[in-house]
């Protein structure tokens, strides 16, 4: 229910009590026996083309965002997101000593259009791994800079997506060409921003997960 869009609007079982405006992933870890949630929201207005793909497949989470459309004026479309680990089924914040995450799939629709980035909070992050033939320009991140961003440089289609893998299956060359992994110490939050560039009527999917 990122941003109160949905899918799920209301509690299971509890009438028409409304679900927080974020999503949730329960118990993604245990740490001396407690285990933890991670919950993202929206810094600002969050806008999806639909929600129907914020969901999980796999270990890959994806959360849906709208593209510019032709003639709207906009050269790009953004989410501004926060993560935040949390006591299991609390909003108590969980500080992790030393984690990492993983984020797929930056590619672009056919003609180089609907660019794909990411813009990332430096803050907490100690270091990043980007594959040595990586499809991301540019094929580095600034640390020492407030935030660094990367974008996708090539077309790709949902049939190449991560989350197609049979279970189990490593990532492909490609898929690990178009990733980006970060380390992140002595938090229990972290944020980024995802964009589109112009032009495409439908949206893409931001996705992420825990390193393979």
């Amino acid at each position: 229910n990122l941003g109160g869009m949905g899918p799920d609007y209301t509690v299971p079982g509890q009438g028409d009590t409304l679900m927080p405006p974020t999503i949730r992933r329960s118990r993604v870890g245990r740490i001396d026996g407690k285990l933890i949630d991670l919950v993202v929201s929206n810094v600002t207005e969050y806008l999806p083309h639909t929600t129907r793909f914020n969901t999980v497949v796999e270990q890959y989470a994806g959360i849906n965002l709208a593209a510019p459309k032709p003639g709207s004026g906009l050269d790009k479309a953004e989410m501004h997101l926060k993560f935040t680990f949390v006591e299991h089924a609390t909003d108590t914040p969980y500080v992790l000593r030393k984690f990492r995450m993983a984020f797929f799939d930056f590619d672009t629709s056919q003609g180089g259009v609907a660019t794909e980035c990411m813009e990332v909070y430096t803050s907490h992050v100690t270091s990043y791994s980007l594959h040595a033939e990586t499809e991301l320009s540019p094929p580095s991140l600034d640390l020492s800079a407030a935030t660094s961003e990367v974008c996708a440089t090539t077309f790709g289609k949902g049939s190449d997506n991560p989350s197609t893998n049979p279970v189990n299956e490593s990532l492909t060359l490609q898929q690990r060409q178009r990733a980006l992994e970060l380390t992140y110490e002595d938090t229990s939050e972290f944020e980024l921003k995802f964009s589109i560039g112009c032009c495409q009527r439908v949206g893409r999917n931001f996705a992420f997960g825990a390193p393979g």
